[in-house]
């Protein structure tokens, strides 16, 4: 876990990020990371699975979002989905806990079985 409490690992490059087109350049504030042109950390590194979570006595409430979208198949509707809301200004999608909630937001339900070859 690092100083600001998550168990991932960002990185925050304020020079030249190296990985991303456009390259981008920041210059981080007086005696911190942050910068003012970045609207804070300029994240160029760090984990496609992000989620916030917290415990209230009505039970967990959490959003999170998978940034490389829920589909491999360029057809499906879910193919750029959460790339797309990853890429607008900070966005998650609730994450449901409840028999309800799951149900009521089910996309497509699946059966496995254990085959017998």
């Amino acid at each position: 876990m690092n100083y600001e409490g998550g168990f991932n690992v960002y990185r925050a490059n304020m020079g030249n990020d190296g990985t991303l087109l456009p390259r981008h350049t920041y210059e981080k504030m007086e005696g911190s990371e942050l910068s003012d042109e970045a609207g804070g950390y300029h994240i160029t590194y760090g984990s496609s699975w992000k989620f916030a979570l917290e415990f209230t006595d009505e039970g967990p409430d959490a959003d999170g979002i998978l940034t490389y979208s829920q589909s491999r198949d360029i057809q499906s509707d879910h193919y750029l989905d959460q790339t797309e809301l990853y890429s607008q200004q900070p966005q998650l999608r609730p994450i449901y806990f409840s028999n309800e909630d799951i149900e009521a937001n089910t996309i497509k339900s699946m059966t496995l079985t254990e085959s017998e070859n």
